[in-house]
């Protein structure tokens, strides 16, 4: 473990993000992965990388984190890499970038043939190639999310219905979990052996929100109807409602669905978060970075999505739209070491915010690096996945690491002090 003094360098940092321009948000997230400048990132020589635990306003003057670098793979976007909950497996888009029509399940959309899916194993100080991934088929999309079983894709068919399936991560089997006639996209696994994605019609775009359980093969999906004509964009389980990206005549909403028997669809929550006439560019955006709670959560956990008008992430089902901070692109929910609070992506690079420091409106913060780091939970409790710049490469790539935030919490003391008493 390393406890490194703080230091200022702009390092590699995504480009400003255009609230309206379509894939602004994911071409800035692709953009912080692939690497913008000549500045290296942590060595991958078998020693974890030092980083700056730079706290600033807070009530603790140092923190303990140790990231370990991983190694760095091809990476093409523009959808993020899917992790497994454990930490332990990694799903990468490579090749030519899936085609933006393909990506918001257009009618009509064709996939590029050069673009394919590979499947790494983290391992300390490794990234292997599972032997089986270069034989997937053509043409999968990397789905949103993923279980220790396997990692969700889309398979676009000629008819112009979409396929849901999952690829074991030990063996590279794709067993097909929605099939049919319809455009289903946009899917989640979800706690509780479910599976939520939208569905249309491959001629129309009234879409509904569908509910599989797939421990009952064949039972009926529980359907939900988006009110006024809405379209379910995307949507995900939080806790135990049911969280939406709608496109509606008014402009972008995020809504929250009740699942309970008595009254299943009501709507409990719904805020605008974009004015009239926005493009589903825009509602990716907004989903862009979105990590769905862990299909092993066992307790109701927060997402956050970017916010078009804050400019920001923000918590999602939050009826008060809390800012996490100006300018970030991307969130993660924490409540281990060093606390109940958010990783928080930006600029100025990763960050630890503590909840009731955003709460109070305080700008408590922990800085754990300088560079925009992407985090992505695990399960195991202080493990984190980090996606980050890899400088130097000749191509397009993400480079991989892992943040144990297991040490031992510093002492209280009575002063707060700034990363510069470090």
């Amino acid at each position: 473990m390393t406890r490194a003094r703080a230091r200022r360098d702009r390092g590699c940092v995504a480009p400003g993000i255009p609230a309206r321009s379509l894939g602004a948000l994911a071409s800035a997230l692709a953009a912080a992965l692939a690497g913008c400048g000549s500045r290296p990132g942590p060595g991958l020589d078998g020693a974890p990388a030092p980083r700056p635990a730079e706290v600033e306003h807070a009530s603790v003057t140092r923190a303990v984190f140790r990231m370990e670098p991983l190694g760095v793979v091809p990476f093409a976007g523009p959808m993020l890499p899917v992790s497994s909950p454990s930490g332990e497996y990694l799903a990468v888009p490579q090749g030519a970038p899936v085609p933006w029509p393909l990506v918001l399940a257009e009618p009509g959309a064709q996939p590029d043939q050069r673009s394919r899916l590979r499947v790494y194993s983290l391992r300390p100080l490794a990234v292997t190639e599972l032997p089986w991934s270069a034989s997937l088929p053509k043409p999968l999309v990397l789905g949103r999310n993923a279980d220790d079983e396997g990692f969700l894709v889309e398979a676009p068919q000629p008819d112009g219905a979409r396929w849901i399936g999952k690829v074991a991560w030990a063996d590279g089997t794709l067993t097909w979990l929605v099939q049919g006639t319809r455009v289903n996209t946009h899917a989640v696994l979800a706690p509780g052996r479910r599976l939520v994605c939208t569905q249309r019609p491959v001629d129309d775009f009234h879409t509904d929100i569908v509910v599989h359980t797939l421990d009952t093969p064949g039972a009926p999906p529980t359907r939900i109807t988006p009110p006024d004509g809405a379209v379910a964009f995307a949507a995900w389980l939080e806790g135990d409602r049911i969280a939406a990206v709608l496109v509606t005549a008014s402009g972008l909403d995020l809504v929250g669905f009740s699942l309970g028997p008595d009254d299943l669809g009501a709507v409990q929550l719904r805020r605008t978060i974009a004015p009239a006439g926005v493009s589903p560019g825009l509602a990716y955006q907004v989903l862009a970075a979105h990590q769905p709670p862990l299909v092993t959560d066992t307790e109701s956990t927060e997402t956050a999505i970017f916010d078009p008008a804050a400019r920001a992430m923000t918590s999602a089902l939050d009826p008060k739209a809390t800012v996490l901070d100006a300018g970030t692109i991307a969130a993660a929910r924490t409540r281990t070491y060093p606390g109940n609070g958010w990783l928080v992506t930006s600029r100025a690079g990763l960050h630890f915010r503590p909840s009731e420091a955003i709460a109070a409106g305080r700008p408590d913060r922990i800085k754990i690096s300088d560079v925009a780091f992407l985090p992505r939970l695990t399960s195991r409790p202080g493990l984190v996945v980090l996606l980050g710049p890899s400088a130097g490469s000749t191509i397009p790539s993400v480079q991989i690491l892992m943040l144990d935030t297991t040490g031992s919490p510093p002492s209280p003391v009575q002063e707060p002090r700034t990363g510069q008493d470090l």
